[in-house]
């Protein structure tokens, strides 16, 4: 009765979507830094300006990443797959996905004046994403042997 016709079917399409995931949390940093404008800060596309939610829906984002690859007790998910054949594989996923929590905990709120006045946290912050996203698009790609699939970031 599963939607997927092989267990490979059902890993692929997780880790796409965790992909994805990372993809366009490093989107709602880039968009208000200005890295589609040349480098002009854009307050205006921070996503939760309003509202001033913009920091803490991000973190939210990555404690599911942090569930996707380590499983609801901690010690299940992609990490128990990938650890399976490659502990240093596992280990670094880890180590990207703490330095994205401990990067955004260190951007002061609200999002929209860190831009302009602690505009280096976060670009920490978005470095810290495309190092993850980086790490699973190559390496736990590969490690897996996942088929990458189109998503709506790809701006195709």
């Amino acid at each position: 009765g599963s939607r997927y016709t092989t267990q490979k079917d059902a890993v692929d399409e997780v880790v796409n979507r965790l992909i994805s995931a990372v993809e366009v949390a490093e989107l709602k940093l880039s968009k208000p830094l200005g890295f589609e404008t040349g480098g002009t800060v854009r307050p205006e596309e921070e996503e939760a300006r309003r509202s001033d939610n913009s920091l803490a829906d991000l973190q939210y984002a990555v404690t599911g990443m942090e569930r996707v690859w380590l499983g609801a007790s901690g010690t299940g998910g992609l990490s128990a797959i990938v650890a399976s054949t490659n502990k240093a594989l596992d280990a670094t996923v880890r180590a990207d996905l703490a330095n994205v929590r401990s990067a955004l905990e260190t951007i002061p709120p609200p999002l929209r004046t860190a831009l302009t006045k602690n505009r280096e946290s976060v670009e920490a912050a978005r470095a810290a994403l495309s190092t993850l996203r980086a790490t699973l698009a190559a390496e736990v790609v590969s490690n897996l042997g996942v088929t990458l699939k189109f998503n709506d970031n790809d701006g195709d």
